[in-house]
C-alpha cells in the first residue's frame, strides 16, 4: 500500500533492530506487530521486575559514563575509594529520572539501589581490566536502510581506543547467546545491525549479570581492541567469513538485506525458527492460532 510504503522507506520504523528480529524468528509475528500494529497486555507486576531492573541498569550506566568518560576516571574513583560513592549518585538520579515509582516506596527503593549498586561495583572490575578507551556516545540514535526498509536505531554505548578504533556494545542484564550472530537468519540482530551501519573495528555484549560479569564479543584482530578479555564465542562457522572482520561484516549485512526484504515484500507464514522457545515469548498465539493445529502441547512443548 502507498502508506506503508512511505512509513518503511522515508519515516521507517522507530521499532528499529525488533522488525528484523521479529522477521527472523517468525514473519507472521512482524507482521501482525509492525504492519497490523497489534499489541498485547502483559498481565501487570506490582514488583520490579527483570526488564525494570535492566533498565534501570542501562540508564544508571549511561548516567555515569556521561560524567566519567574513561578508563583513567574510572581507575581515579577506584584507587581514591570514590567509586561506590559515583555509582550511587547515578543510580539515585537514575530512579528519580526514569522511575518515580521506586521512589515512592522508600524501603522497596532502598533493596533496589543496594543491588543494582553491588552489580555495578562488580561489573566496573570488568571495565578496569581492559586498555585505555573513551566512552564516546552513549545512547546514540542512527538509521540505516537495508532492502529499502528505513530502520531507526538507538546504540547503547561507542566506545573509542587511543588509536581511533570503535567498539560498540551492547548492555545484557539477562541471558546472552552469541551464537545468534552468526546464524544464517541473524536471531539478534542489534549489534550486526548497528555495525552495518557505522563499520567499527568490533562488537561486545556487556553481560552484567550477578556472578557472571563478562564480555562477550567478536572483533577485527588486527585492531587496538583485541585483549583478554574480550571472549569470542568458539565454533563460527566459516560461511561467516570469519576470522576476516570485512567479510564478516560483509555477511551481516547480506543476511540481514534478505530480512529485511522479506518483511518489505510482506512475507506471511507462520514459520518459528525455534518452534518452542519462538512461540512461548510470542503474545499473538491467538491469532496465528499454531497452538491449535495440534503442533503444541499443553506446556507449552511443540509435538513432532
Amino acid at each position: 500500500l502507498p502508506y506503508e510504503i512511505t512509513k518503511f522507506t522515508k519515516k521507517g520504523l522507530r521499532a528499529g533492530y525488533k522488525v528484523i528480529k521479529n522477521q527472523a524468528d517468525c514473519p507472521f509475528k512482524a507482521f501482525v506487530a509492525h504492519r497490523l500494529q497489534a499489541d498485547f497486555f502483559e498481565i501487570p507486576s506490582i514488583d520490579f521486575d527483570s526488564r525494570e531492573r535492566g533498565v534501570l541498569i542501562h540508564q544508571t550506566l549511561q548516567l555515569f559514563w556521561e560524567k566519567h568518560k574513561t578508563h583513567d576516571a574510572l581507575q581515579n574513583l577506584k584507587n581514591k575509594n570514590t567509586l561506590i560513592k559515583e555509582l550511587i549518585v547515578s543510580t539515585t538520579e537514575a530512579m528519580k529520572k526514569y522511575n518515580d515509582r521506586l521512589i515512592k516506596q522508600p524501603r522497596f527503593k532502598k533493596m533496589e539501589e543496594e543491588r543494582a549498586i553491588s552489580l555495578l561495583v562488580e561489573w566496573m572490575e570488568e571495565e578496569l581490566l581492559r586498555p585505555n578507551f573513551e566512552v564516546l556516545h552513549g545512547e546514540k540514535s542512527e538509521s540505516i536502510v537495508l532492502g529499502g526498509l528505513k530502520l531507526h536505531l538507538r546504540i547503547d554505548r561507542i566506545d573509542i581506543t587511543p588509536e581511533d578504533h570503535a567498539v560498540l556494545i551492547d548492555y545484557k542484564t539477562g541471558s546472552v547467546k552469541p551464537s545468534a550472530w552468526f546464524t544464517k537468519r541473524i536471531q539478534d540482530p542489534q549489534l550486526p545491525l548497528y555495525a552495518c551501519r557505522l563499520l567499527p573495528h568490533g562488537i561486545a555484549f556487556a553481560n552484567i549479570t550477578k556472578g557472571s560479569t563478562k564480555w562477550i564479543s567478536v572483533y577485527d584482530k588486527t585492531s587496538s581492541i583485541r585483549g583478554k578479555i574480550w571472549k569470542i564465542p568458539r565454533n563460527i562457522p566459516e560461511e561467516t567469513g570469519w576470522p576476516e572482520w570485512e567479510k564478516l561484516l560483509s555477511f551481516w549485512k547480506n543476511q540481514l538485506e534478505i530480512i529485511a526484504e522479506e518483511f518489505m515484500n510482506g512475507k506471511l507464514v507462520i514459520v518459528p525458527i525455534k518452534k518452542e522457545e519462538t512461540c512461548r515469548k510470542c503474545g499473538y498465539q491467538s491469532l496465528c492460532r499454531i497452538g491449535e493445529s495440534g503442533m503444541i502441547d499443553k506446556s507449552g512443548e511443540f509435538l513432532e
